[in-house]
């Protein structure tokens, strides 16, 4: 089936093409663990506790989170670093925050 709109022959075959319908995130943390794991290249095997930890922590600390590890760790996995950087928030306020 064509791609491009030019190539249609007939209306039918622009009415009956496929849509890509991408569905919105239920809670703004939702994209926020999304924009996380996209910075971080976070694999797949982590990405559960990035959601776990955006639903847990206010977005400012997460965003600084995001930030520092972005500046501090130039190579490696990022993503272990952003970890270790929210278990520093957890220590500094363990009333605040209870994972």
């Amino acid at each position: 089936m064509p791609r491009d709109v030019r190539e249609f022959t007939d209306i039918s075959q622009i009415l009956n093409r496929p849509r890509t319908v991408i569905k919105p995130t239920a809670y703004p943390w939702q994209q926020l663990a999304l924009e996380v794991i996209e910075r971080l290249r976070v694999p797949n095997f982590k990405r559960s506790s990035v959601f776990q930890a955006c639903q847990q922590f206010p977005e400012s600390i997460i965003r600084q989170a995001v930030i520092d590890t972005q500046e501090l760790c130039q190579q490696g996995y990022r993503w272990q670093y952003f970890f270790k950087i929210l278990g520093n928030y957890r220590q500094e306020r363990p009333d605040r925050f209870n994972i």
